[in-house]
């Protein structure tokens, strides 16, 4: 239903609050426990390309756009 849910435990011990500079966030939040989220998705992405990686405790997923969703390159001639 072009939903994304991320749920998931934090671990007290590992959730020191420190600040990192010079970053862009869609979304940020510190705190322990479990959670869920619930993300809604734009039609045109390819859910058979869906690439989640966590590294330094920052979740990072890309979707890839269809083929048919993506921009055709067109060239054009000058005279």
């Amino acid at each position: 239903n072009n939903t994304l849910t991320i749920s998931g435990e934090r671990d007290t011990a590992r959730c020191a609050d420190r600040e990192i500079p010079d970053e862009q966030y869609h979304r940020r939040e510190r705190f322990s426990g479990s959670f869920t989220r619930v993300v809604s998705l734009p039609d045109g992405l390819d859910q058979e390309k869906i690439n989640a990686v966590c590294k330094d405790g920052i979740l990072t997923i890309t979707i890839a756009k269809r083929e048919e969703q993506k921009p055709k390159q067109i060239t054009v001639k000058t005279a």
